[in-house]
């Protein structure tokens, strides 16, 4: 049981690691790029 467990763990520890990474990665891939083209024009009084 001992040695089952010293396997076990690394491997569910690793497998969390990569799933994190995965689930990273893909948010980010999900995420568009800022695109500050679209904006309209500052009113007068607010700009410098």
């Amino acid at each position: 049981m001992g040695t089952f467990l010293l396997i076990l763990i690394p491997l569910l520890v690793g497998g969390a690691i990569l799933l994190a990474i995965y689930a990273v990665t893909q948010l980010k891939s999900e995420v568009p790029s800022e695109d500050r083209e679209y904006m309209d024009p500052l009113p007068p009084l607010l700009r410098m």
